[in-house]
């Protein structure tokens, strides 16, 4: 029975003895973490492992590419294979719809995002002066300019009711009660 406040000892190494006339085994206990029975006395098992994963670390880790290429699992510099496909929009279920501001059109001066399309439609690609980009949710409209809107099937007629009523009376049409009819 162990008394209060006393630790066990687990690990103990037996070392023959050398110096003395009897032939019986010391036991020698090697304290909390260490290894027993491996040759290292009195080196802790957790830098033990440390040494041996900087070493495997070291050594695998410069080696695995040209293991991987000798094993011809993967090419010199070769990039990733990615899929890019032109889908028609019938097989999503969606339309392209192409809008031309005209002059006098209320449009000219709205944000993208005051346009508040319906959900399922997106105004993807603006063409000015010539000139294509992607626009943002704070892009200016103005005259002249040419919209690409993509629009679900179920979208497309509320997408189309609000940039007529928008054309018209400006951001604020719903609030004149013109709903694009």
């Amino acid at each position: 029975m162990l008394k209060r406040g006393s630790r066990p000892r687990i690990w103990a190494r037996v070392i023959p003895s050398v110096t003395g006339p009897s032939s019986r085994p010391v036991i020698r206990p090697l304290g909390r973490g260490h290894v027993a029975g491996s040759g290292v006395e009195g080196v802790p098992v957790g830098d033990v492992v440390f040494v041996l994963v900087v070493v495997f670390t070291l050594v695998q880790g410069p080696t695995l590419p040209a293991v991987a290429r000798v094993l011809k699992l993967t090419g010199v510099g070769e990039p990733g294979q990615i899929d890019v496909e032109a889908a028609p929009l019938e097989d999503l279920h969606a339309d392209l719809l192409q809008l031309v501001i005209p002059p006098g059109s209320q449009l000219h001066g709205v944000e993208i995002f005051e346009l508040r399309l319906p959900r399922g439609s997106a105004v993807t690609l603006v063409v000015r002066d010539g000139v294509s980009f992607v626009p943002t949710g704070e892009t200016q409209l103005r005259e002249g300019d040419s919209l690409l809107i993509v629009a679900t099937a179920a979208a497309r007629g509320a997408a189309e009711r609000r940039l007529r009523a928008v054309s018209r009376r400006g951001k604020l049409a719903g609030w004149f009660g013109d709903r694009g009819a």
